[in-house]
């Protein structure tokens, strides 16, 4: 393992490359002809199933029921072809699936649709892990779409968290990871500088230093998991500024 000291000018968490996006993954799972389509929805699902559910049950779906209604959309992705509609020009992929969503709600599931278990898309989709976590009712009153942006928030900010983590592991550096890691939020764990530099053999400059690499590395990550859900990244801004918003 290496110290904290042994962090030089060349040894920070560089992003590492990140070339297929959210949208890329939705035109491909919306072909169902294309080499790798069942992969890219698959994905696709894995990564968004639960703020759609959470928006579901927000809706006043029982369990049961809320989660027929998320196996049965994804379900309908396949069948109805509904990523083909998908234009990257419209703007938030977010906003998008959460459409296509509603429109599945209005106009299949009221017709007593559902999935039969065990058919057509495979998926591994933990609901009792949402259910343990779920509150009859949001303590302040949020609606349905505000839950769902708040759980789609924080399970992009936890995707950056972990390729954060990623790339400085990858460069040998998870220990100085490990110990900046409290400096990317307000409050919470953070010491001062001079107690981190005390307890890791290093100078309160170097754990500067070390801050404002992580954090820009921090930035850099997020800008880019946001740009392969917007169509622009002229929308990048607004949609981070909506995401934290969706937190609070």
């Amino acid at each position: 393992m290496r110290h904290m000291t042994d962090l030089d000018e060349s040894d920070h968490g560089t992003p590492p490359k990140f070339h297929t996006t959210r949208w890329s993954m939705v035109v491909a799972a919306g072909n169902q002809h294309a080499l790798g389509s069942e992969d890219a929805l698959a994905q696709l699902c894995n990564q968004y199933w639960k703020p759609l559910y959470i928006f579901v049950r927000r809706s006043g779906y029982q369990p049961a029921d809320a989660q027929d209604l998320t196996q049965g959309f994804f379900e309908r992705l396949i069948e109805k072809r509904f990523l083909q509609a998908a234009d990257v020009d419209r703007g938030r992929f977010r906003t998008f699936l959460l459409a296509a969503l509603k429109n599945y709600m209005v106009n299949e599931w009221k017709k007593g649709t559902r999935l039969k278990r065990g058919g057509g898309l495979i998926l591994s989709l933990n609901f009792d892990s949402v259910e343990d976590g779920l509150s009859i009712e949001p303590a302040d009153g949020r609606t349905a779409e505000r839950e769902f942006d708040r759980e789609w928030a924080i399970g992009l900010l936890d995707r950056v968290l972990e390729r954060v983590e990623a790339s400085y592991s990858a460069k040998g550096n998870g220990l100085v990871f490990s110990v900046l890691r409290p400096y990317l939020t307000a409050g919470g764990d953070r010491l001062p500088y001079q107690q981190t530099a005390d307890a890791n053999a290093m100078t309160v400059g170097q754990v500067k230093v070390g801050v404002h690499r992580l954090r820009a590395t921090y930035r850099e990550i997020l800008e880019q998991e946001i740009a392969v859900t917007v169509g622009s990244r002229e929308l990048i801004p607004d949609e981070v500024r909506q995401l934290y918003a969706a937190l609070q």
